[in-house]
């Protein structure tokens, strides 16, 4: 159900360019996968377009988000626990207090982002550019 979910995802934002936030089937999408247990599923929204989505303490963990926009995204308390964010554009995001342990930001746009962090180990989060 999740690579459906997370398909339905990359496929309806893949040619957008609206700066506004997603719609309403997009969003439910977002709020089943941010609100999945831990397991082996695996999540994939590289090259999602979805500027100002509201994903509030949402379990990203183990996603991969590289190259998708997620430019004024609303990610606080979330985990990104080994998360792939690698060329992610994050700028103007909210990812204050979130968990970003073994989180990958390589080469991650995060110009005016809030990156208040709570949980934050320097030697297992990546951030070059």
């Amino acid at each position: 159900m999740l690579d459906a979910l997370s398909a339905f995802v990359r496929v309806s934002t893949e040619n957008s360019k609206d700066a506004g936030p997603p719609g309403a089937d997009v969003k439910a999408a977002l709020t089943v996968i941010s609100r999945r247990t831990a397991g082996p599923a695996k999540v994939t929204l590289a090259g999602a377009y979805i500027p100002k989505a509201f994903l509030n303490d949402a379990n990203l963990t183990d996603i991969t988000l590289n190259d998708a926009q997620l430019s004024g995204v609303d990610l606080p308390g979330a985990s990104l626990v080994n998360a792939n964010l690698t060329t992610a554009e994050l700028s103007g995001a909210n990812v204050s207090y979130a968990n970003i342990n073994n989180a990958n930001l390589t080469s991650a746009q995060l110009i005016s982002a809030n990156l208040s962090v709570r949980y934050h180990d320097q030697s297992h989060c990546q951030m070059l550019t």
